[in-house]
């Protein structure tokens, strides 16, 4: 399940994106795609307490070069979060 945005909200994204590729030297690309037609669905299951989501860490904004390095290293296991506010 991919969950993302409106537009407004990726094209803000993308301006951290780009000081984040140029202090890693890494690329960083947003992609665009359709809405997810199983979301209610897999809402309902959430909600429902069937379906759990794996997170494995929990970072701020300003230590996003951090989450970044520990998706690097291929050890985490679940979504890290970069938290927006």
């Amino acid at each position: 399940v991919t969950v993302g945005g409106d537009t407004a909200r990726l094209l803000q994204l993308a301006m951290p994106g780009l000081l984040i590729s140029r202090v890693s030297g890494k690329r960083l690309t947003l992609a665009a795609l359709r809405p997810n037609k199983d979301l209610p669905f897999i809402n309902d299951l959430y909600s429902a307490g069937k379906f759990v989501p794996v997170i494995d860490s929990v970072y701020p904004l300003a230590r996003v070069p951090d989450a970044l390095a520990r998706f690097g290293t291929g050890e985490h296991h679940g979504k890290i979060i970069i938290r927006m506010t």
